[in-house]
């Protein structure tokens, strides 16, 4: 993001040509976006092809007070959205408290500018090293470019994912061990493109 201010419409014009030269230099389109008044605040951004709506239910098994699995929807800032899921090994009030450390670490994490082997790595050896108990995670992360459609699946001892389309369901498998069994964690990481 840029911001600029433009006090004409000769001005303006300028703006236009220097939208055009950042999105050629940065190789994907911009929008300007601000308030006209005495002076024009513009805000160069990237032009987003696609917008995520999504949401959230979860349901705890009979006779449990707590539900094992957590999740999490979040907007990064450099135009991605991240998806994740995390189920405590177990059930009840031990595993959600696992999912729920586990999922509040990736957010931190990921909203803090890490890269995704970075932050499951770190979340790894702070399973590892919890207390000196045994205390395993699932993480199921979806990183989403809302420009490209492209979309990055990391799975560590997660379930098989979908991906249903129009004339087709494409699976994600999972052969990893959850985080927190080994020193290093091995991530799974299946590459798709979401839009046609």
């Amino acid at each position: 993001e840029a911001e600029a201010e433009f006090y004409d419409e000769e001005d303006m014009e300028a703006a236009e040509e220097m939208l055009g030269v950042v999105s050629q230099v940065l190789g994907q389109p911009m929008r300007m976006a601000g308030m006209p008044g005495d002076t024009l605040k513009v805000m160069i951004e990237p032009l987003l092809n696609y917008k995520i709506v999504s949401g959230i239910a979860t349901v705890k098994k009979d006779g449990e007070e707590q539900n094992g699995d957590t999740c999490c929807a979040l907007s990064l800032s450099d135009n991605r959205y991240a998806l994740a899921i995390s189920d405590g090994m177990g059930s009840g009030a031990a595993a959600a408290n696992e999912s729920k450390t586990t999922i509040q670490l990736l957010k931190k994490l990921l909203l803090a500018g890490f890269d995704r082997t970075a932050a499951i790595q770190l979340i790894n050896s702070a399973l590892v090293l919890k207390n000196g108990q045994e205390s395993f995670a699932t993480i199921d992360l979806a990183l989403i470019d809302l420009v490209s459609a492209k979309a990055e699946f990391v799975k560590i001892g997660a379930a098989t994912g979908y991906i249903r389309r129009a004339d087709s369901i494409d699976s994600i498998f999972c052969s990893t061990l959850p985080a927190g069994i080994l020193s290093e964690a091995d991530i799974q990481l299946s590459c798709r493109r979401l839009a046609a």
